[in-house]
């Protein structure tokens, strides 16, 4: 029996969906992939009165151990999109030399919550996508009713018109936070980059309703060498089409192979431009 050679290199992709980002998603896997999606409770069967939020890492910890224990050796680059990226560099900032990842790439991250869900709000905003969203997330506590009716007032959620609604009487006390307010600061990113040891590259679009360019932490990044932030005039949210009639590659998908390779094939130059010394080697 011939032997099974493991890869050398495993990428960890973190998505706000699988089914809106199935063909991304793919192309990640042509890089040795080990995709980590949030779990979509529309189609999953919920067992317990746990459920996930932008502010828990504890579950993507445990697929990184689960993963340098198979490949010890192999590097690990976290990429997160939209709350994914949420996660992913809450993770880093709260890891720091100890996140197993050798650098981080996201796409359309909200960096501050309570800012994103003012511009979600705004009439024609959430028109178009804070009611569709809120009315998916009631649908989910829905079909897990019998579960979910343990710890929250199911009738109250249900009544949720905006995703801040939702939180309040969902995700907050899920979690265990006293007021939305507190859960909104802890999920934002944009205050914890500081803390982060890993080289990062962030894609936003200036045109994102979802993540608002005023809250684009630009002081913060301009002040840390890890990180860089490269915004787009547009790109909307996990868009980034190219050229009058797109085909083909998006930008974010020939940027992201363009980190990639960069990041696995130069990471002595990369770590030396971020001012990173060998000893914080992830």
């Amino acid at each position: 029996m011939k032997s099974i050679e493991r890869p050398t290199k495993a990428i960890m992709v973190l998505v706000l969906s699988p089914d809106s980002l199935e063909p991304f998603s793919h192309k990640m896997c042509d890089l040795n992939a080990a995709p980590y999606d949030a779990p979509p409770l529309s189609l999953c069967s919920l067992q317990t009165p746990v459920t996930y939020c932008a502010a828990n890492t504890s579950d993507l910890e445990h697929v990184v151990q689960h993963i340098k224990g198979l490949y010890p050796s192999a590097p690990v680059l976290g990429v997160g999109v939209s709350l994914g990226g949420m996660l992913l560099l809450n993770y880093l900032a709260r890891k720091r030399t100890e996140s197993g990842m050798v650098a981080g790439f996201t796409i359309s991250v909200p960096w501050n919550a309570l800012k994103s869900a003012a511009t979600m709000e705004e009439p024609l905003n959430w028109l178009l996508f804070n009611r569709y969203l809120t009315a998916g997330l009631c649908n989910a506590v829905t079909r897990h009713r019998k579960v979910l009716e343990k710890v929250v007032d199911i009738n109250f959620v249900l009544k949720a018109q905006t995703i801040r609604e939702f939180d309040e009487r969902f995700t907050s006390l899920m979690f265990g936070y006293k007021s939305c307010s507190d859960y909104y600061f802890d999920a934002s990113p944009d205050n914890k980059l500081h803390n982060t040891a890993v080289p990062i590259l962030c894609l936003n679009a200036a045109d994102d309703p979802f993540s608002p360019q005023h809250a684009f932490p630009l002081t913060t990044i301009q002040s840390l060498p890890n990180v860089a932030l490269l915004s787009t005039a547009h790109g909307g949210h996990i868009a980034f089409l190219q050229g009058l009639f797109p085909r083909g590659a998006s930008f974010m998908e020939s940027l992201f192979g363009q980190f990639v390779q960069a990041a696995f094939e130069h990471p002595q130059d990369i770590r030396e431009a971020c001012g990173i010394k060998e000893e914080q080697r992830s």
